[in-house]
């Protein structure tokens, strides 16, 4: 589009350059006329529709630029989801193994228990025959 863009301005240019040159000579009634109607008319539209196509040009390469920056966003995103799901994954695994162990704890307290209170039988047992 940068070509496009030169290219229209050198035309534009060049039309403004043979008007100037044209104007010294060109001064009847008829060229005052197409002069009205259709240069200075071209004159006022070119320079706005390069300022439109420039700031166009501009936008298109914000919004590449925009782009590229959500694209590399997405990416971090997507490789910091897997791992959170890597840690989700680790703390489900520390969670079962953690529900095993009070399984385990229940086990062997109400063992303990169990042998706490057999022993102090056994002990008021002994007290008792002496």
């Amino acid at each position: 589009m940068n070509d496009d863009l030169w290219m229209m301005a050198q035309q534009t240019r060049s039309l403004q350059v043979l008007r100037a040159d044209v104007g010294l000579v060109w001064t009847d009634s008829a060229s005052q006329d197409l002069n009205g109607r259709y240069f200075d008319h071209h004159h006022t539209v070119s320079e706005a529709m390069q300022d439109a196509l420039a700031q166009r040009q501009h936008s298109e390469e914000l919004a590449e630029n925009e782009l590229a920056y959500a694209a590399e966003s997405g990416k971090e995103a997507e490789a910091r989801a897997m791992r959170v799901q890597q840690l989700v994954h680790a703390v489900d695994q520390d969670i079962e193994l953690a529900i095993d162990e009070y399984g385990q704890y229940v086990t062997y307290e109400g063992r303990a228990d169990a042998t706490s209170r057999e022993a102090e039988n056994l002990i008021r047992l002994v007290n008792q025959l002496q």
